[in-house]
């Protein structure tokens, strides 16, 4: 039984055409990418601002079974030319041990909460106990749990993101 939480962000990125003459658009792309970033600069564009629109549940069921596949479609409202790009994440934290003061459930709860930038992030994780306390777990400096208790209760994650273009040419295309 793997039992799990997740949510499912999406924002909007602005992007902003880069001048000519940036000659040294690729510099500190190694921290970048060895850091695990998400990847959105390139030679011709830059991302100006990025903004939370949505955000939801990624699915509402408390455990999944081995082999076994859920899946949820996300339909949300997107104000024609507001937006250059969205960026959808979704993000499943799982945990292996269940609860002992609840039936089928995680031995794990999440909390989240948004940042000062206006993102979405985990304020906590806490285990319940067999009297149905929440004891928050310590964490390190980035929100990590530590490796005893990644072990003890099988705790991963599974990250997913998909970005759409908005992107609408001026110009009618011309007929093949």
């Amino acid at each position: 039984m793997a039992e799990f939480y997740g949510m499912h962000p999406e924002s909007y990125t602005k992007i902003d055409p880069v001048q000519k003459g940036t000659e040294n658009w690729a510099a500190g792309m190694e921290s970048v990418i060895n850091e695990k970033r998400k990847f959105i600069i390139g030679k011709h564009y830059n991302p100006s601002t990025s903004t939370l629109i949505a955000v939801g549940s990624a699915f509402t069921d408390d455990y999944i079974r081995p082999n076994e596949k859920i899946t949820a479609t996300f339909v949300f409202y997107v104000p024609e030319r507001t937006y250059d790009l969205i960026d959808v994440l979704v993000e499943l934290p799982t945990s292996s041990r269940g609860s002992p003061a609840r039936q089928e459930k995680p031995a794990l709860g999440i909390e989240y909460g948004l940042t000062s930038d206006g993102s979405l992030t985990m304020n906590s994780v806490y285990r319940v106990t067999s009297t149905g306390d929440r004891v928050p777990l310590k964490t390190d400096s980035d929100g990590n749990l530590s490796s005893r208790d990644v072990r003890y209760y099988g705790w991963q994650s599974a990250v997913s993101s998909a970005e759409l273009s908005l992107w609408q040419d001026e110009t009618p295309t011309p007929a093949a």
